[in-house]
Formats: C-alpha cells, structure tokens, sequence
C-alpha cells in the first residue's frame, strides 16, 4: 500500500504550457473535497493489486496505483461539476478479472459518461487522454468503440494535485470523436498499436477539426445552451 505522501508527491519536472494556447477549458476549476480524496486513495490502493497490465507494457504498480488515483479523483470532480447533473456517483467497488471493463464511470437514466484524467505524473511533455485499444495477445475491451462510435459522452479532465482541483477539459460524444479522427496513435513508441489518444493540443490548436471544449451533440444532450470557455490555471 502506497502512503498519502508518496502517491500525491510533486513530480520535479514541470510542464511546458508555453506549447499549449489558449489554455482553454470546458468548465472552471473544482475543488477536490477531502472526504473524496480519502476515498479515492482508499480505492486505488485496494484496486491497484487487482489490476494485470502486463500484456499492456504497464508494470509499475506506483504509476498504476496513481491512474486509479487520479482517475477516481476526476471522476469525483465531474460529479460535482455544474455540468453533469442527475448523473450517479462514482463507483468506490473493487473489482477483480474478468468483471473488469470499459464500462462507463457515470450515467444517468438517458446515456452514459466517460471519464478520462490527465495529471503531470503521466508525462513530463504532452497533455493528453489514454483509451486502451487492445493488449498484446490481441485483446482489449475499447476497440468496438473506436470502430462504430456512439453516443456515449467522454469528458476529459485535468487533475491538478498540488492544488487539489479537478477541471472540465473538453466534452464530446465518442461518435464525433471517430467521425473526425481525434483518436491518434500514441507519442510513446512502446504503445503504440496498444493506446489511442486525445491531445490537448487539438483542441487549443487552429486545426479545421480541431476538438471543441463543449462539442454540439454533447450539449444537446446535456442540456448546456452557454458555449463561454474557462481558463486553464495550474502550477503542474
């Protein structure tokens, strides 16, 4: 079991957002509660062990410890976001095998939420969202996504730890994701073929398709008619 200390240690490098401009988001920043902490801490200790990614070129029980972390942590924060209403709070159960998957974190009684964390432990240079696209013997659970889309909402988030805030990057549906090729192949040569990613820089960038904070269907189906953008502050 990870100590509190070590799993939320800053990282010595700092981030290059200089690269990145704007610096926009889709919601402003949000303060994570300490009972929610706690929990979150709680689960990724429990739920680390459980978790096999050898066949996904993760072996670092730390760096798996702290996904969890971070994951549950934005999980919490889009909960409590303005944005999301009516949605269930996240799932604190451990589970183990075969009952793990790509099931989505929050759903309501209409459609269901992905949520994707970023922090400054998971890279030193490139801002950027993880979707697992298969493993090496071939498996995986995510690939049926990539290829035929949905409506299903992913919302990617910023954890910033030092500060203890969670903020609402951007919003979008998994069917338009596909439609304009967000999903790109992963920097990192080794997952490759493994990973697809969503970078910060589509969307602060001036590219045609590049990805918006809050897209159109995501706020038709969220209800949402105010089209403003936040600004990104971090001391990662």
């Amino acid at each position: 079991m990870f100590s509190r200390e070590l799993l939320l240690k800053q990282t010595e490098h700092k981030i290059e957002w200089n690269k990145y401009y704007p610096l926009v988001a889709a919601d402003k920043p949000i303060k994570i509660k300490e009972v929610d902490l706690r929990n979150c801490l709680k689960f990724a200790n429990d739920s680390a062990p459980t978790t096999n990614y050898s066949g996904r070129n993760q072996t670092d029980m730390l760096k798996i410890t702290r996904q969890a972390l971070f994951g549950k942590i934005a999980e919490f924060g889009v909960y409590n976001s303005t944005l999301f209403n009516g949605f269930s709070k996240p799932d604190l159960a451990v589970y183990k095998g075969v009952d793990k998957s790509w099931e989505s974190d929050l759903s309501n009684k209409k459609f269901k939420l992905a949520v994707k964390s970023w922090s400054s432990t998971q890279s030193k240079t490139v801002m950027s969202w993880v979707f697992q696209w298969k493993d090496l013997s071939g498996g995986g659970n995510d690939s049926e996504m990539f290829l035929k889309g949905s409506n299903e909402i992913i919302c990617c988030t910023l954890v910033d730890y030092t500060e203890m805030i969670t903020q609402v990057v951007s919003v979008f549906t998994v069917a338009e994701a596909v439609e304009n090729k967000w999903f790109q192949e992963p920097v990192k040569e080794s997952l490759k073929g493994i990973k697809k990613c969503i970078y910060y820089d589509w969307i602060s960038s001036a590219k045609s398709n590049k990805i918006p904070t809050i897209s159109d269907k995501a706020k038709e189906l969220l209800g949402i008619k105010r089209g403003r953008d936040y600004k990104i502050e971090t001391n990662l």
